[in-house]
């Protein structure tokens, strides 16, 4: 540069002096790599090489020229004015230089940025940390105790035993799945609760004990409530301190590797266990750690274990904030062909793409948590807070970031060139808009079932004992036909009794008409032969009804098939049902936003599943209130039907989760090719409508009905 330029050059400003740089692992070109630590933040940047040069060699009252001929002279290193300039923009950008933000400073800022607890709470509750106590001291004088836990030979057995319990975990698989059921109680939850909690200890102790082995202080153990249930967690971030990335790794995967230890042992003991208190203390211990450990633990898109142990093998500081900013800027690439330099150069295109994968799996496995936390929420506990969190995370994880990348590419516009990617990516969230907004004719098919117009429900007259059956399940009966003969000493005694009295009372109308002094009272004992007559005569009608005949000409396609000659049986027991195969309809169920598209007389279709039959008939009937109970379990959700309901234990009834209203269907052909009981759809033309409209509704309906508002 000559004297003019060299004038006109700024000085450059110095770090803060509280500011720590610990060297690194390399990287995955094998360069070297450092930690820089912001005490008063309490965060962790990583350092490229040829940043790190720059607080080496950097002197107060430096110019970019000098920096760089100074680096240059002593190093082999080539730095350029634009590299300079982004990095110190980067530090100016996270409080690190002395010259633009004092320390104090900064740590009033850190203090204005926190949090009101209600935002804090909305955006946390998924994760929160309490941290307890400080438990360095403890663990270095321990540590030699713990150490033979971890010797060669502990391990060797660990590995040798660890593949004994995954082999017997193989053959007794289908045991040991089965054997979940028994624990889905009260009981079963806290035997959960206090196994995984009792894992948690040895896990976290693990990574503590681990990294004290290799001199990292670990400031803090405490509490974090994962979705309000509490773990223990421990502080490790001075990992970064670390060279080796081996070293870090191990710290990283101590407490997976512990809690898989104890799967294993749990497992290999279940099996060897005979049935009682040990066999089910090791299924709930060896059950809890496999799935905290699988499905937990070693998720990359949570920050635990998994993440920290991607970020290790791909040798990727920062993952999540890099990996995210990488993912946008390569969308913006893809959808938008916005050519602007990446946020950060020297990573591989292979790594890009796994960046790019990681962070789309992130979005979207976090969008169906939450969404699976506030259904959860709603469920079990109170729909007001359950809707509330639906609420809130559609603002925080889906609005405010689209709101926000939509900014971003404003504020980018002048960069916009009108390009193929532009046009594609515009006319397909064009279609997409106009598809949601206009209202367009739509074809609608709902759950449904067949049933018989005709049917009977044989119920038990009165308490008696079987003497004869003369049906089974399946069996074709016409009317009239007896199909179970049932006696009652007790109504065969009671109708006995009346009949001797009403001989009596004949008798004394014969001797009253003898005497004139008794002829008087005739009208009055006749009169009680008359009611008497009336109540054997309904007696006599029940003993009748004791020989169950059927009314309806069809199928016996229900039979308490446990009923055997001699068996004592109640009154209103329901002995079995029979449904003619002649004439059926179809009931069907509909969602509450389209209730109001059935009319009764409208055309519609029945068409069954598992085959191309198709019926055309009309609606007779639509509910006026919401269906409760569904009495159809093929239509279940829980036997993959398509109607959302939970299963009452204590009624064992299936309780209809979201709002349907049934609706019953004629078909008009006289003889139809269907079975009973047989499931498909109701098809029919609806008006035009907008989806996004009836959406709207719905959630607007859904929301005061459910809150109540």
């Amino acid at each position: 540069m000559d004297e003019g330029s060299d004038k006109e050059e700024k000085v450059l400003p110095l770090f803060r002096r509280d500011l720590k740089l610990y060297r690194g692992p390399d990287d995955a070109s094998g360069a070297p790599t450092y930690s820089l630590y912001d005490p008063v933040t309490a965060h962790y940047y990583r350092v490229s090489w040829e940043e790190s040069l720059v607080f080496k060699y950097l002197r107060p009252g430096m110019r970019a020229s000098d920096l760089i001929k100074e680096i240059e002279k002593t190093t082999p290193v080539k730095v350029t004015v634009q590299q300079l300039e982004r990095f110190f923009e980067d530090a100016m950008r996270h409080h690190l230089l002395e010259g633009y933000r004092p320390s104090d400073d900064v740590l009033r800022e850190v203090e204005a940025r926190r949090l009101s607890p209600l935002k804090w709470l909305l955006t946390h509750y998924l994760y929160v940390r309490i941290p307890l106590i400080n438990p360095d001291h403890f663990l270095e004088r321990t540590l030699s105790w713990v150490r033979p836990l971890v010797s060669r030979g502990a391990l060797f057995l660990y590995c040798v035993l660890g593949l004994m319990g995954l082999v017997q975990l193989v053959l007794h698989f289908d045991e040991f799945v089965h054997t979940f059921p028994y624990f889905f109680n009260l009981r079963g939850v806290l035997a959960y609760a206090l196994a995984i909690t009792a894992v948690k200890f040895i896990h976290e102790f693990s990574h503590a004990y681990v990294a004290k082995s290799y001199h990292v202080r670990v400031p803090s153990m405490g509490v974090a409530f994962l979705v309000f249930w509490p773990v223990l967690y421990t502080d490790v971030t001075d990992s970064w301190k670390l060279r080796k990335r081996s070293e870090r790794l191990a710290i990283t995967c101590a407490g997976v590797i512990s809690e898989l230890i104890i799967a294993a042992l749990c497992t290999l003991s279940w099996t060897l266990s005979e049935p009682g208190i040990w066999q089910s203390i090791f299924f709930v211990v060896a059950s809890a750690t496999w799935i905290s450990s699988l499905a937990v633990n070693l998720n990359p898109a949570m920050r635990f274990d998994g993440y920290y142990l991607l970020s290790d093998l791909w040798g990727i500081d920062n993952l999540q904030l890099r990996a995210f900013a990488m993912a946008r800027w390569q969308l913006r690439r893809w959808l938008l062909g916005l050519e602007v330099p990446a946020p950060e150069t020297g990573i591989s295109r292979r790594y890009v793409i796994g960046m790019v994968a990681y962070s789309i799996y992130t979005w979207v496995y976090r969008i169906f948590l939450y969404t699976a936390i506030a259904i959860f929420v709603y469920l079990k506990f109170t729909k007001v807070l359950g809707i509330f969190l639906l609420a809130t995370e559609v603002v925080l994880f889906i609005a405010r970031p689209v709101v926000s990348e939509f900014r971003q590419i404003y504020h980018l516009r002048s960069l916009l060139k009108t390009n193929v990617r532009m046009l594609v990516t515009a006319s397909i969230v064009g279609v997409l808009i106009l598809w949601l907004v206009l209202p367009l004719p739509r074809s609608h098919s709902f759950p449904a079932v067949t049933v018989a117009m005709e049917h009977q429900v044989l119920y038990v007259p009165h308490d008696g004992v079987v003497e004869a059956i003369f049906v089974q399940r399946d069996d074709e009966v016409v009317v009239g036909q007896p199909m179970m003969k049932m006696t009652s000493k007790g109504l065969e005694n009671e109708i006995a009794s009346k009949q001797v009295e009403r001989a009596i009372l004949k008798k004394q109308v014969q001797i009253f008409t003898e005497s004139d002094e008794l002829r008087s009272l005739i009208p009055e004992k006749e009169a009680e032969i008359s009611a008497l007559e009336a109540e054997l005569a309904g007696l006599l009608e029940l003993q009748e009804q004791l020989t169950l005949r059927a009314q309806v000409a069809g199928l016996v396609y229900m039979w308490d098939d446990t009923l055997q000659p001699g068996q004592a049986i109640a009154v209103d027991h329901v002995v079995g049902k029979i449904a003619s195969t002649k004439k059926l309809e179809v009931i069907g169920f509909v969602p509450e936003e389209y209730v109001t598209i059935l009319k009764e007389g409208k055309m519609v279709k029945f068409r069954s599943s598992g085959s191309f039959t198709e019926l055309e008939g009309f609606v007779k009937q639509v509910s006026p209130s919401r269906a409760e109970v569904l009495q159809y379990a093929q239509l279940a959700s829980i036997n993959q039907g398509d109607i959302p309901v939970v299963e009452e234990v204590s009624s064992n009834e299936l309780r209809i989760v979201e709002s349907y209203y049934s609706f019953y269907v004629e078909l008009q052909a006289e003889e139809t090719p269907l079975r009973l009981g047989q499931t498909g759809t109701v098809e029919l033309r609806g008006p035009p409508q907008s989806r996004l409209v009836q959406f709207l509704r719905y959630a607007s309906s859904l929301f005061w009905r459910e809150s109540g508002f």
